[in-house]
């Protein structure tokens, strides 16, 4: 597995026009070795993987085009070696490889497209189409290691839904799943696109603001907060966000230490009077993992 894991990702690597010309070249290749060898050597097999290697890495119409030089170079060598045969079956020699790889290609395609499909499910919230917990995660450890790498700030919100559980007892899960689309979409139309949003479970958010300094990252929470509790107003709903913001002057190596010091903010906000925003700043040594962060609290707002 891991010999096809790395042919994969050479491929991968290589431009669509370098994956094309490639496999043109080895379909020449075998045309000229099945006229060589003659009706002893059987080559359509081997057609199959330039065909499916195009197909599956390029995509479906250069597969179809590559499936067509295929399909041309067998009737020319059959044309050669059978050119006696029955008309019938001559001309069912003639358009059967064509048949086979273009339907191979369609067959490819559409497993390909299938997988895709799986995947995205495997990292969406099927709710509101945020990224779910797992998939945060892995986004969220590049993000960390970059910000270690380049000593760059990173800010993190965790967010909790005030009320939520009133809308659900009171109006039904069906107006609670509104509630949850409704902030999933304030959410996407107001970040940036560099940052990283997910629904991390329940009525549960989490934010990460890459390259984000303190104060940029109060003001866009502070903002956004703003924006959702407008939004619920005029729906008629009592819904707020509380949040807890930490940032770090250089990311700490463990993503549930941000998450944890994160959580714990929310969790303070929750109890004390909902509705607002408690944000850190946490000066982190990247060159020294072991030395402890000097913490300043910023207090809420």
């Amino acid at each position: 597995m891991k010999t096809l894991e790395r042919i994969s990702n050479f491929i991968r690597r290589r431009s669509p026009a370098t994956i094309i010309v490639s496999s043109v070249v080895v379909i020449l290749a075998i045309g000229f070795a099945d006229y060589f060898l003659g009706r002893n050597f059987s080559s359509a097999l081997f057609f199959v993987v330039p065909v499916a290697v195009v197909t599956w890495y390029v995509g479906r119409a250069p597969g179809v085009v590559v499936s067509v030089l295929s399909g041309s170079s067998l009737v020319v060598t059959d044309w050669v070696f059978r050119s006696g045969e029955h008309q019938a079956l001559a001309f069912w020699n003639v358009i059967f490889p064509f048949f086979f790889f273009i339907g191979f290609v369609i067959l490819l395609t559409l497993l390909k497209d299938s997988l895709a499909r799986e995947e995205e499910l495997s990292r969406t919230d099927p709710l509101t189409g945020l990224s779910n917990r797992r998939y945060f995660n892995e986004l969220v450890d590049v993000d960390i290691g970059r910000s270690r790498r380049y000593g760059h700030p990173v800010s993190f919100a965790y967010i909790d839904v005030d009320n939520f559980k009133g809308i659900n007892d009171s109006l039904g899960h069906d107006k609670g799943d509104e509630v949850l689309c409704l902030i999933a979409d304030q959410f996407r139309s107001f970040l940036r696109s560099s940052d990283l949003i997910a629904r991390m479970g329940g009525d549960e958010f989490a934010i990460l603001l890459p390259e984000t300094g303190s104060e940029d990252a109060a003001v866009a929470m502070t903002k956004l907060q703003e924006d959702v509790n407008a939004a619920s107003r005029g729906r008629g709903w009592p819904v707020t966000l509380s949040i807890g913001l930490v940032t770090y002057s250089v990311a700490p190596e463990s993503l549930e230490e941000i998450i944890k010091e994160a959580d714990a903010m929310m969790y303070a906000v929750k109890e004390k009077t909902k509705n607002n925003i408690s944000f850190k700043t946490i000066n982190y040594d990247a060159d020294d993992s072991a030395s402890r962060s000097v913490v300043r609290a910023d207090g809420a707002r």
